[in-house]
C-alpha cells in the first residue's frame, strides 16, 4: 500500500470524502519552491546568527532540501481535496 492510499485510508477514517488529489511536480518543487528557499538561506544565517531558534529551523530547511534532492523518488508532495462526509 503506498502512501498516497495510507492518506486517503485516513482521510475516510476521519468522516471525509475524497474530492481528488494530485502530485505536485518536480519541476514546480525546485523551479517554485526549493531553489528559491535554498537561494536564501546564506543571506539567513547571517540576519539569524545568534538565534538558535531561528538557526535550527534554517538548518532543517537546509536538510529537507538535501534530503529532497538526494532521494527524489522517494520524497515529494501530494495534496489532497477532502470534505466532509454527509
Amino acid at each position: 500500500m503506498s502512501s498516497v492510499d495510507v492518506s486517503l485510508e485516513i482521510i475516510r477514517g476521519c468522516g471525509y470524502e475524497s474530492l481528488g488529489h494530485f502530485t505536485l511536480l518536480d519541476s514546480a518543487s525546485w523551479d517554485d519552491y526549493y531553489g528559491p528557499l535554498g537561494a536564501k538561506l546564506p543571506d539567513w544565517y547571517e540576519k539569524y546568527a545568534g538565534d538558535d531558534d531561528a538557526l535550527n529551523a534554517i538548518e532543517s530547511t537546509k536538510r529537507e532540501i538535501e534530503v529532497r534532492r538526494l532521494f527524489p523518488e522517494r520524497y515529494g508532495y501530494e495534496f489532497f481535496v477532502a470534505q466532509k462526509s454527509e
